[in-house]
């Protein structure tokens, strides 16, 4: 394998994108994340229609330059603020998702390197072997033509008669890396499908809707209740605004440097953020903080099956012996769920106190099970044989985002498996102090798991679908 190649095609990748953030931002505007998943695809357009025309002048470095000219210019313009320019300052006017950024590289990289992997296994292009000779003859055509449309291969003499604009971006690529034809081909391939999976990506988590509903949502709820001058406000928030925090999180934690595995858990925090910034200033709410809520602990009932359920669906649909990833050290971790019925019945009487306003609320577990407890309940209340695989939480997640049709037959949701790893822990101790002169209290998971799992053998079809 030609290591170097590679690495000089991702470096040429990441040039292109880094030009098409600013295009894609002011092309998709209201994309969440600005479009970031689509700027590769976006400068790979910019770059070729130039080229195209060009080339039917001349095709070559000239072609290439034209390009690549449209495209700097194209990214300067789409950066630089409008207003600032027009009165005579030069600023930038785009916003880059850091975060987003991130996601999407790693993605493509991932989808790049795995489908470079499966090409060296038999990266030859055999006649017989479906359009490979073709594709590869026009791709060899476009490196020897002065100018476009390039010379059939097939007909000596003649203009292709046939598209070949995948052949064109491939050409332009391989220039732009120096590489050969019978390397540029697999290389090609590679990118284009790592451009597909990333646009996917990106495009598949709805930042904007949990954005809106989460953090705008919240701020208008706000200011009609400030301007309202209601007695009482309460919110429902989640544990999870602890992001992946390493420690023991309290409820008078909210801010502790902690990143997020998702936009669900980054809006949210955001959200109680601006609800808390009203509370110092004297407004009367209370924040509830419920931990990952699964069904109701004497019916089983749910509307939604995401949480645990994705490992007991993953479990369910394995016939015989049953195989789920765990973290390195699944007695280690703990996952902290509560039933429904105790995150309505602890918000109904919490809510019905005067003292409990200006407070947050942890509706939590105070005994959760670790993931080897898990495992072993689901195994009993299904009565299957369930064998944890270790160490592999991290490498499912990162396959079943590459191969979305596996995530759907095995009804698993790849962004539920960091759970399965996280190290937070979550104390309750002034929910419990609260509802101590009560009869409300969080039953132990192994106490309800039976009539969990009998319920959702039966309706598990019936999933609404999980929380924005």
């Amino acid at each position: 394998m030609e290591y170097v190649l590679v690495l000089r095609w991702l470096l040429v990748f990441a040039a292109l994108a880094a030009l098409g953030v600013p295009i894609a931002a002011r092309l998709f505007p209201r994309f969440a994340g600005g479009g970031v998943g689509l700027a590769l695809p976006v400068a790979l357009v910019v770059l070729t229609l130039p080229a195209y025309w060009a080339g039917h002048l001349a095709f070559g470095p000239v072609a290439l330059a034209a390009g690549l000219v449209v495209l700097v210019v194209a990214s300067v313009l789409a950066a630089l603020d409008h207003d600032d320019l027009r009165e005579g300052r030069i600023d930038v006017g785009v916003d880059l998702d850091r975060g987003a950024a991130a996601e999407v590289a790693a993605v493509f990289v991932a989808a790049f390197l795995f489908l470079v992997a499966i090409r060296a296994v038999d990266p030859a292009v055999h006649p017989g072997g479906g359009e490979k000779f073709l594709d590869f003859g026009l791709l060899q055509a476009l490196f020897r033509a002065d100018a476009l449309p390039p010379e059939d291969f097939w007909f000596a003499g003649e203009s292709v008669a046939y598209y070949y604009g995948g052949h064109l971006v491939s050409t332009l690529l391989a220039w732009l890396t120096g590489t050969p034809p019978r390397y540029a081909y697999n290389l090609a391939l590679a990118g284009f499908y790592a451009t597909l999976v990333a646009a996917v990506y990106d495009l598949g988590v709805d930042r904007a809707l949990a954005e809106r509903v989460n953090v705008d949502g919240t701020d208008h709820v706000l200011d009609f209740a400030v301007g309202a001058e209601v007695d009482r406000f309460h919110y429902v928030s989640t544990c999870y605004v602890s992001g992946r925090y390493d420690g023991t999180f309290t409820h008078r934690d909210l801010a502790v440097g902690q990143s997020f595995h998702n936009h669900y858990e980054a809006t949210k925090f955001r959200a109680e953020v601006a609800v808390q910034e009203r509370m110092a200033e004297g407004f009367p709410a209370t924040v509830y903080r419920p931990a990952i809520a699964v069904g109701d602990s004497r019916t089983g009932e749910t509307q939604k099956f995401d949480g645990p359920y994705y490992l007991l669906k993953l479990v369910l649909r394995q016939r015989g012996v049953a195989f789920v990833p765990v973290p390195l050290r699944p007695r280690a971790t703990r996952l902290n769920v509560v039933p429904r019925n105790f995150v309505v019945d602890a918000i109904d009487t919490l809510a019905a106190s005067e003292d409990t306003a200006g407070e947050v609320y942890q509706l939590c577990n105070p005994h959760p099970p670790t993931i080897a407890d898990l495992v072993r309940q689901f195994a009993r209340a299904t009565g299957k044989r369930v064998v944890p695989v270790r160490g592999t939480s991290g490498i499912s997640k990162r396959s079943l985002e590459l191969f979305p049709g596996l995530a759907e037959r095995l009804g698993v949701e790849p962004a539920a498996l960091p759970y399965l790893s996280q190290p937070t822990t979550y104390t309750d101790e002034n929910t419990r102090r609260a509802l101590s002169d009560t009869d409300v209290r969080c039953p132990l998971f192994d106490s309800y798991v039976e009539t969990l799992v009998e319920y959702a053998r039966e309706h598990l079809d019936e999933d609404a679908g999980a929380m924005v």
